[in-house]
């Protein structure tokens, strides 16, 4: 099978929608018994598209140089192109001091050189091979893959005079919806509460997330905690915000995914997030046969 992100990327979403386990033998798109799933034809054709609109750019665009900057924490990538055009990129500030080896050593020498026309197919195809870059495969390339990607699209978009979002296809929406998370487990239902209903009030985001459960195997603290938030969290708000539920991968066994997954649709909770561990794959398929 070739490897590549969109291959990988597909295989996620497969997983992700409670497909068959795919086998690591067979093409991208197909299942355990090497067929393609009904509905998943639409999908690969969509995968298979350019993104980058090329026809934007009539010149070769040779990336000079791609660094990683940092001040005080503040990670930001930088790319120059032979012509002096730039493009900036914030990375993700709480995981980069842990991935900067990777960002400097395996990910941005790769384009140096490259024209940046060429975008596609050093995302999708060049980048795994570089150094065998496939082994990183997942979170720890994607990170600082998707750092300079961005600041790739940035100095485009200045080349162009066009937003990165002009670049890769049509503007739908010039408004970008918002929702506010709270992050805190360990607090009480009733504290949790508060706090969701104050960031909520901050902002007026017309959508909240909050958490339940553990965190992947951690016991949940204090315990009953997600019993009492779920109606607590319905009857805060109205029906016009829309209310997200985070487990984690709380939940090691489907039966109790799907027992707390009829609390949230009791409650007419609109989202159920990652109920079980990403990789719990069996879990995720009974789950979904039992939506």
């Amino acid at each position: 099978m070739k490897t590549s992100r969109r291959n990988f990327l597909r295989s996620g979403i497969y997983a992700g929608m409670g497909s068959a386990v795919l086998s690591s033998c067979s093409t991208a798109g197909a299942d355990i018994t090497g067929k393609t799933p009904p509905g998943y034809k639409a999908l690969d054709e969509a995968l298979s598209r350019p993104v980058l609109k090329r026809e934007l750019f009539p010149d070769p665009v040779v990336i000079e140089s791609c660094e990683l900057l940092e001040y005080n924490g503040n990670y930001i990538c930088r790319v120059r192109s032979t012509d002096g055009a730039e493009g900036h990129c914030v990375s993700h500030n709480h995981r980069m001091p842990h991935l900067f080896p990777i960002q400097v050593m395996r990910v941005n020498p790769f384009f140096e050189g490259k024209d940046a026309r060429d975008l596609d197919m050093l995302v999708d195809e060049g980048i795994m091979m570089y150094q065998n870059n496939y082994k990183y495969q997942g979170y720890a390339l994607w990170i600082p893959l998707a750092t300079a990607e961005m600041a790739i699209l940035d100095m485009l978009g200045r080349i162009a005079g066009k937003s990165m979002g002009e670049l890769i296809g049509d503007i739908h929406h010039t408004d970008i919806a918002i929702y506010r998370a709270n992050n805190n487990r360990g607090k009480s239902a009733e504290e949790s509460i508060e706090r969701i209903k104050k960031l909520q009030e901050e902002t007026g985001a017309k959508a909240v997330k909050f958490k339940i459960g553990g965190r992947r195997s951690l016991p949940e603290e204090p315990p009953g905690r997600t019993e009492r938030l779920i109606p607590m969290v319905r009857k805060a708000f109205s029906d016009d915000i829309t209310l997200y539920a985070d487990c984690n991968g709380s939940y090691d066994t489907a039966e109790e995914a799907i027992r707390v997954g009829k609390i949230l649709e009791a409650n007419r909770i609109d989202m159920y997030e990652q109920p079980v561990p990403t990789d719990y794959y069996e879990a995720w398929k009974i789950g979904r046969a039992a939506c």
